[in-house]
């Protein structure tokens, strides 16, 4: 007996399958849910020549590698010796190409299952046990029924049709063409509009209110041409209204038309009839939702599986309201749920979810699922209900429940706080070293965040990388300390990658406040994201806090707090200040060795970075306080504390010493005219050479009154300060601020240059911005320049200078002995 080999994974599309074939007299001889196992089978048949009469392999959304040693099989194979029906859930275009070349193969789509008895009779007719019934073509004689008084156009039109193979009855009047309609059940009825018992639109009414004949489709033809006559006729429920004095080829050819919709009709009439009777036959629960979510049709064992007498039960409802309702999808997915029955019980269930296709576009989904009681015990349903598999944290859904709670708490008083933690660029990990080694970095930054944890607190794994943490009773002061800090442990996470190396990551952290004033958890939840995206934007590895305008409360309670501690750090000399060198790269010899290099000619610049120190002695980032002081109105004086003791720290050098600095300043001080005064006056006072300072601003942040930027801009270079556009190409007003700022540097952004990120596309956008700027008559700086392979490229992209971790970390500012470095 002919053999169908099957290979699916799931065991309710190969359920749907099966009973789909059954219904077409076919049977699967051989299943197999593992593809090594298949593979395994083929060997052997291709070895003993006991091929099957027809092999279906299901194509999973993500291929193993056991599915390509499958299809290698089958292309050895010589020519179309082996008949293939491939089902998968999207389009595979390479897949399609090389079965139209190989011939007797056929791809279909699993929202296209209905399609596979008519499929394998193209494939293989041998295996039709009993046909399915055959659609209606036009050989198939259509019935027709012609109401005229005329003797001769009834023989006429009798004669012209009946050569057409169409059977054709006759009738006089109005009362002999209603009665005979009434009896033969027509496809199309022509009726004459003058009659001898009245006029045709009055047949045309009673034959669309009679249950008998309003399925029959009516066309008017008449000798006299009128508007007001054939607006009658369509008013009446006629489809067509064609005229006697016209060419008879012509009036045929609408009849023909005609005749085409009857056959189409017939034809979609018995697809809906074999497909009907195919969901009443399949063993699993089948049912529709439309785009609403409201359930369009149940089969019968759906309801049986619901507890549902009928599909009257079902049908029409609100599927979220019956706890059927699915997430709508653009491609067929599978998932482990569970259902509310009638009687309230919760049934665990297998589902796939396949979107149902009209025309090429999504209209509502069709749900094909089974019971998986015996499977699973209802506490593993429930706990997976509110858990991540993966990692064993809560869920989305829990998250939110839990943080509801909080939000309800937090009207008596006092502050709690989310941290939405986003793993940087994921999805390189993923390519580096394969989505087991991703899902294993998952699991453990989950029991990283997991041991850091009070009992109160709670984590989740939201979804794909992301990460949600709900911590209770903090203080405003501590938020930014603590969920920092959480972000640089995580640094210590690793993976290793296809060559064997074990890589770090680091993360992004949103901060979100929750107090009184907080509306829901949905609300406090977007927050944090919107500031976990606002730190990617910033260059990744950032911690941003989201602080509501309407909360006043809570935000002046954050300022306040920070301003006292930094102006504290500032007058208790807990501000440190870090030199990292920038080095002409001219300065290096090609091929060099990691490190700073003797100079010997050009300048030798140091970026000044800041740090703060807490009484306790942690160090605190700049992305923790910086923010804060910004809210706070406190960067320029943080700024102006900075360049005074650069300056008092430039008096120390000789007149011919190469020592530079470069110093960041805030968008605000940039707009702040006391500000410029005071650097002047400080240039005044300890008579310095301003042509050793740099100032950098920031290309990323907003600077909301460019004409008084420029002017703080030009002022400084009269005195012969330099000033870099900082981050450059990072944000979106790039061309803007080099059009209106007059800068003489620009630092090209370190998300273009890291090695760790480097991607070709990276490395042709840095190019292009080095050319821009040599093309403005600027100098380039490289950051974040941490490996000789992209010290290398940087140097053929002719940059003038460069930075990073390969030539050493960051150095307290009054621990840099500038002799000693030009002397080297």
């Amino acid at each position: 007996m002919p053999e169908i080999l099957v290979v699916e994974r799931s065991a309710t599309l190969c359920n749907l399958l099966e009973r789909t074939l059954e219904s077409a007299g076919v049977g699967i001889a051989c299943h197999f849910e593992r593809f090594g196992d298949a593979v395994d089978e083929m060997r052997q048949r291709v070895v003993a020549s006991r091929l099957p009469a027809l092999l279906v392999i299901g194509i999973p959304e993500r291929e193993p590698a056991e599915c390509q040693a499958l299809l290698k099989i089958v292309r050895e194979l010589p020519g179309s010796i082996l008949p293939l029906l491939i089902l998968s859930h999207a389009p595979l275009p390479k897949l399609d190409s090389w079965l139209e070349r190989r011939g007797g193969s056929m791809r279909l789509l699993w929202s296209q299952f209905w399609q596979v008895p008519g499929a394998i009779s193209e494939l293989s007719p041998n295996l039709l046990f009993s046909r399915p019934p055959e659609r209606v073509t036009p050989q198939s004689p259509m019935r027709l029924l012609l109401v005229d008084d005329s003797v001769s156009v009834r023989r006429t039109y009798h004669q012209l049709l009946t050569q057409q193979g169409m059977q054709v009855d006759l009738a006089e009047s109005i009362a002999e063409g209603f009665a005979r309609a009434r009896a033969g059940r027509y496809d199309l009825i022509v009726v004459d509009y003058y009659l001898p018992d009245g006029t045709g639109d009055e047949l045309v009414r009673k034959l669309r209110v009679d249950p008998a004949t309003e399925g029959a489709l009516v066309a008017m033809i008449t000798a006299t041409y009128g508007d007001e006559l054939i607006q009658k006729c369509l008013d009446a429920g006629a489809v067509e209204c064609m005229f006697k004095n016209e060419v008879v080829s012509l009036t045929l050819a609408r009849i023909k038309a005609l005749a085409r919709s009857v056959y189409d009709r017939r034809n979609t009439d018995s697809e809906r009839r074999r497909l009907d009777g195919i969901l009443r036959s399949v063993g699993d629960g089948v049912y529709g939702l439309d785009e609403a979510g409201v359930v369009t049709f149940a089969n019968p064992t759906a309801c049986r599986l619901l507890g549902c007498n009928d599909e009257s039960e079902l049908v029409g409802k609100d599927g979220g309201q019956l706890r059927l309702a699915v997430e709508r999808v653009d491609v067929s997915v599978r998932v482990e749920t569970v259902f509310a029955t009638a009687d309230g019980r919760m049934l665990p269930v297998e589902c796939s979810l396949v979107p149902m296709l009209v025309a090429g576009e999504t209209e509502g989904s069709v749900v094909v699922f089974r019971d998986i009681s015996e499977r699973k015990s209802v506490e593993r349903v429930r706990w997976e209900i509110d858990h991540d598999v993966l990692t064993g944290l809560a869920n989305r859904r829990q998250f939110l429940a839990e943080l509801a709670q909080s939000v309800d708490r937090r009207k008596a008083g006092g502050y709690g706080a989310i941290l939405f933690i986003d793993v940087d660029r994921y999805t390189q990990v993923l390519e580096n070293a394969g989505e087991v080694a991703g899902q294993q970095l998952l699991v453990d930054i989950g029991q990283r965040l997991q041991a850091r944890l009070r009992d109160h607190d709670g984590l989740a794994r939201l979804e794909h990388d992301q990460f949600a943490l709900r911590l209770e009773d903090v203080q405003l002061e501590h938020i930014y300390t603590l969920a920092d800090s959480l972000r640089e442990m995580l640094r210590e996470a690793r993976y290793t990658d296809h060559a064997g190396r074990a890589l770090g990551v680091t993360v992004s952290v949103g901060v979100a406040i929750v107090s009184k004033d907080s509306p829901s958890a949905e609300y406090v939840l977007e927050n944090a994201r919107q500031a976990c995206a606002q730190a990617k934007r910033r260059g990744q590895n950032q911690t941003q806090i989201f602080v509501v305008e309407s909360d006043s409360r809570a935000a002046r309670e954050l300022e306040a707090g920070w301003a006292q501690r930094i102006r504290e750090a500032m007058g208790e000399d807990r501000i440190i200040l870090l030199g990292h060198p920038i080095i002409p790269i001219e300065c290096l010899p090609a091929g060099g060795k990691a490190g700073i290099p003797r100079v010997n000619t050009g300048e030798q610049i140091y970026e000044i970075l800041i740090r703060m120190v807490n009484r306790d002695g942690q160090w605190v980032s700049p992305s923790v306080f910086v923010p804060l002081a910004e809210r706070a109105n406190l960067m320029p004086k943080i700024d102006l504390w900075v360049v005074a003791r650069a300056v008092r720290m430039a008096t120390r050098l000789s007149d011919d010493s190469r020592v530079g600095f470069s110093i960041n300043l805030s968008n605000q001080t940039l707009q702040d005219a006391e500000a410029l005064v005071h650097i002047e006056n400080t240039f005044a006072s300890h008579r310095v050479r301003p042509d050793r300072f740099i100032f950098e601003i920031s290309e990323t942040g907003e600077i909301f009154q460019l004409h008084a930027a420029r002017r703080f801009i030009t002022q400084l270079k009269k005195l012969g300060c330099r000033f870099a556009l900082d981050d450059f190409g990072a944000g979106n007003n790039s061309l803007s601020h080099l059009k209106w700022l007059p800068v003489d540097l620009v630092k090209v952004s370190g998300e273009f240059v890291a090695e760790k990120q480097g991607s070709e596309v990276d490395r042709a956008m840095a190019l292009s911005l080095t050319q821009m700027a040599h093309t403005l008559k600027l100098k380039v700086i490289a950051e974040r320049v941490d490996s000789l392979k992209a010290l290398t490229w940087l140097r053929a992209a002719k940059v003038d200078y460069v930075q990073g971790h390969l030539f050493g970390e960051p150095s307290r500012l009054d621990e840099i002995d500038f002799e000693a470095v030009e002397e080297a």
